[in-house]
């Protein structure tokens, strides 16, 4: 989802220059309106949004997993400490998180 809004954020940008232009009182007045607008102000959206994708990557497979009417919950622990091992390994020396307990 977040790699369609990567996609789209450009034509975004354009409809809500397009929203601007015209007087207030023609402009939507709901709170998702002004949450984009924000938004589009913000510089480091495209940023955030890229941010976001990338982790997400790590949880797709642990999602697949896990999404199942079987009983999956004597394996979650072990996974989803591999799971946070490997998104802190993004920001932590590895060396640093091996030498933590599990």
């Amino acid at each position: 989802m977040s790699d369609r809004l990567i996609s789209i954020w450009r034509n975004i940008i354009q409809i809500m220059a397009y929203w601007e232009k015209l007087p207030k009182s023609k402009q939507p007045s709901c709170k998702s309106f002004e949450v984009v607008k924000e938004a589009v102000k913000d510089e480091l959206s495209e940023v955030k949004f890229k941010f976001f994708s990338f982790i997400a990557e790590f949880f797709t497979p642990y999602l697949k997993l896990y999404q199942t009417d079987n009983p999956m919950l004597p394996y979650m622990d072990d996974d989803l400490a591999q799971l946070l091992k490997n998104i802190l390994r993004l920001f932590i020396k590895p060396a640093i998180i091996d030498n933590c307990k599990s």
